[in-house]
């Protein structure tokens, strides 16, 4: 346990430079996070690597993610990530990641070699989780296919998310997982503005729907799932979210480290959240204590890091 920020700084920097290889993201730094997170008045970050791909590479970063977790265990939490295509080593890691390396819960890209989340060869993983009623950060894939010459992160994760949202419906994916909670980054990307297109185009003859999904259904799920706001805190962003749900149902997340963002960013969210006015003062209270509702486990680190395992 660091007793003092120089020695913090210390333990994150020789954890960072025993871990480095594939499935590691190289440009970030713990040490340098830890100072960015001072910057932007962050008391805590969930760290997250939905790169890491094989299940080699996940093992390593998810136990460079929890050593980091134990070094600064007020400063920083883990959502551990899964090699989604090699099924029994996903629910090995799951296990592992709960009881051995308690994480904090998953984080999850929308998609793998192909495959949206939604599709049935996962149902053996997200059974596992929902039988540990876990959390699950789902953030779009930046490595897919971009049609136009602007940058992935711009546009094209937006639609992303808004594609595994709606296919994850369509599968039916929300009837035999009730125990999950569900955060989606981008806040929801498109999906919340297409919610009405969505269910008025729901029984016409050109849209498939072999599950027989109900325009209820739809509600009911985007009404459940938690929109990260990152980057996202604008009322053109954030109206459509507040329609088909609840502002306890909206996450506030600062995205600092991600390569597509930086400090004047973090800060410029943050204040078009919380001082911007599009939001009551309640509604704003609700959305700065939703994570704590979601990670209590980690508030209680924040508030008291003797508590942590």
């Amino acid at each position: 346990m660091p007793s003092t920020d120089q020695d913090a700084h210390l333990n994150l920097r020789r954890l960072h430079d025993e871990n480095s290889g594939e499935g590691f993201p190289q440009n970030w730094d713990p040490a340098q996070e830890l100072a960015q997170l001072n910057s932007a008045i962050t008391p805590v970050q969930l760290l997250s690597n939905t790169d890491a791909w094989t299940a080699e590479e996940v093992m390593r970063s998810n136990s460079f993610g929890a050593a980091i977790t134990t070094t600064n265990p007020a400063r920083f939490g883990l959502l551990a990530s899964l090699p989604m295509l090699d099924g029994p080593e996903a629910l090995d890691e799951i296990d592992r990641a709960l009881d051995e390396l308690h994480a904090d819960d998953f984080a999850l890209r929308s998609s793998y070699d192909g495959h949206n989340l939604g599709d049935s060869i996962f149902n053996n993983v997200w059974r596992r989780l929902n039988e540990r009623r876990a959390t699950v950060f789902i953030h779009a894939n930046p490595h897919l296919h971009n049609p136009t010459e602007l940058p992935t992160p711009l546009l094209e994760v937006t639609f992303d998310i808004a594609r595994t949202v709606y296919q994850m419906i369509y599968s039916g994916f929300f009837r035999n997982h009730r125990d999950i909670r569900l955060i989606v980054a981008q806040a929801g990307g498109l999906a919340p503005t297409l919610a009405g297109r969505v269910q008025s185009t729901l029984e016409l003859d050109w849209a498939p729907n072999p599950m027989a999904v109900s325009k209820t259904e739809i509600r009911e799920a985007l009404a459940g799932l938690f929109y990260d706001v990152a980057v996202s805190g604008t009322f053109r962003s954030l109206g459509p979210v507040l329609e088909i749900t609840t502002p306890d149902h909206v996450v506030y997340g600062c995205d600092t480290g991600a390569p597509c963002t930086d400090l004047p960013v973090v800060d410029l969210s943050a204040r078009r959240v919380f001082t911007s006015g599009f939001m009551s003062g309640t509604a704003q209270e609700s959305v700065a204590t939703t994570a704590v509702s979601l990670f209590p486990q980690v508030a209680m680190r924040a508030a008291d890091p003797l508590s942590a395992p």
